[in-house]
């Protein structure tokens, strides 16, 4: 659900599009750097009685950054959490009410020489 639109909230900051271009992939793939990929952990809804969805969805999404550089790295994972968590409103088909943000670690791979960060976000949001 969420994260089909996931993208185009990442994508409405002229900030981090400046950086990554438009490479935001649910997947990361061999891309040019630096770029983001994310995925969804988690999404639970209200049910009604009869099993329906009713209300407000929660959702956990996993947002990973790449770099060569730490503090391309850094700049990016900064302004990403402060986008993120300043999204509220309609975004396509979905209500965005409240983005929290869970945690973030930074690993650095030395096969491939690349630092990362994954973040994690609560989002809930009608849809």
């Amino acid at each position: 659900m969420i994260d089909s639109i996931f993208d185009d909230l990442l994508l409405s900051s002229p900030e981090i599009k400046s950086i990554v271009d438009t490479r935001i992939r649910p997947v990361a793939r061999d891309e040019k750097l630096p770029c983001i990929s994310f995925r969804k952990d988690d999404e639970t809804q209200e049910l009604n009685i009869s099993g329906k969805g009713v209300g407000i969805t929660e959702a956990t999404m996993s947002v990973t950054s790449f770099s060569k550089s730490y503090s391309e790295l850094k700049r990016l994972v900064s302004i990403t959490k402060s986008h993120l968590l300043l999204q509220s409103g309609q975004v396509g088909d979905y209500k965005i009410h409240l983005v929290n943000y869970l945690s973030d670690s930074d690993e650095y791979d030395n096969e491939t020489e690349i630092y990362y960060n994954e973040s994690t976000f609560t989002i809930y949001f009608e849809g």
